[in-house]
C-alpha cells in the first residue's frame, strides 16, 4: 500500500478478520502474504470522507452510489 501524505480522509485500523470478512485480497492491500501476519497485528484501511457537523462521513462518487451518507435527508437529520 503507498503512503501519501496528501491523504484526506479517515483512517481505521483493521485486522486480517476485516479484509476476509469483506473479501479484500489481504496480500494486494498490505504486500504481505496472509500467513505470515502475525496475530493481532492490524492496518491501516483508509476511505475519502467529507467533514459533516464533526463527523467524518463517506464520499461517494458517481452515478452508481445509490447510498449516500451526504444525501438530503442525513444533512437534514443534522
Amino acid at each position: 500500500m503507498a503512503s501519501s501524505t496528501d491523504f484526506v480522509g479517515c483512517t481505521y485500523m483493521v485486522s486480517k478478520d476485516f479484509f476476509e470478512e469483506y473479501g479484500i485480497d489481504i496480500k494486494a492491500y498490505t504486500g504481505v502474504d496472509p500467513s505470515d501476519i502475525p496475530e493481532g497485528a492490524v492496518f491501516p484501511y483508509r476511505y475519502d470522507t467529507e467533514k459533516l457537523y464533526g463527523f467524518c462521513v463517506p464520499t461517494f462518487d458517481g452515478e452508481s452510489d445509490s447510498v449516500s451518507a451526504l444525501s438530503d435527508k442525513a444533512i437534514e437529520t443534522f
